[in-house]
This record gives C-alpha cells, sequence and structure tokens, in this order.
C-alpha cells in the first residue's frame, strides 16, 4: 500500500504535468503552510486547471486549528503554500460527517463536492478564500 502522503505528492505531479515539472519542484499538498506533514495523510486529490491549487481529503488532526474531525477538504495553494480547509460553513463550523471526492474550477476558485453533513445549508456554494 502506498502511503497517502506519497500518493499526495505522486498525483499532484501527474496532475500538474509540465507546469510543476519544469520548474523541477516536488509540492507535498497535504501539509500546512509551515510545512508540517498531515497526521494521516490525504487522498481523493484534484488539480486546477492551472495547477496551481490541489483539492484532497484527510481525516489528519493536525491541517487546522481547531483539529479538524471526520474526513474533511482542503485547498492548497501550491505557489503561497497556503492550506484553507473549505469544508465548513462560512463562519467556520466544520462538517459533522465525511467530506469528500472533492473537485474544483479551472482557476481553483470553486470547490465542489458530496457530503454526509448536515450542517452545511442545501443548495449553497462557498467560494473558497
Amino acid at each position: 500500500m502506498v502511503p497517502s502522503a506519497l500518493l499526495a505528492i505522486v498525483l499532484t505531479l501527474f496532475l500538474a504535468g509540465p507546469a510543476l515539472a519544469a520548474a523541477g519542484t516536488v509540492s507535498l499538498a497535504s501539509s500546512t503552510a509551515a510545512g508540517v506533514q498531515a497526521d494521516n495523510g490525504g487522498s481523493t486529490t484534484a488539480i486546477s486547471g492551472d495547477g496551481r491549487y490541489v483539492v484532497f481529503s484527510s481525516i489528519s488532526t493536525n491541517l487546522g486549528n481547531p483539529p479538524t474531525a471526520n474526513s474533511q477538504v482542503f485547498r492548497k495553494d501550491l505557489s503561497t503554500g497556503a492550506l484553507v480547509l473549505v469544508s465548513c460553513t462560512a463562519t467556520g463550523v466544520q462538517g459533522n460527517n465525511a467530506c469528500d471526492f472533492a473537485c474544483l474550477s479551472y482557476d481553483g476558485r470553486y470547490v465542489a463536492g458530496p457530503t454526509r453533513t448536515r450542517r452545511f445549508p442545501w443548495r449553497r456554494t462557498r467560494e473558497a478564500p
């Protein structure tokens, strides 16, 4: 079995293609802006069309404050390193059930995906900060 952190790196390189390979860099998407690796990795990744943003789901507890519960969706900015929890309400309330299999728009501005949480209003969208 491939460790999920390694999977995030491999998928990032595979999906980003020449944009990251040309620069000669490898980026770990499942990490904080300070470079702290997720304690439980990441999975079900997607990357924006321009290669700047990666979304992934994770059950890690050390990617945000407060620690996340259940599987949550994060968006990583590969240019700045910023990591944002996107499976939350506009006021920051996390989903209370699994959120995963996210996808994002070409420019990375919008993130969508299924969830079993009951905390999110039906038919509402949240723009990723």
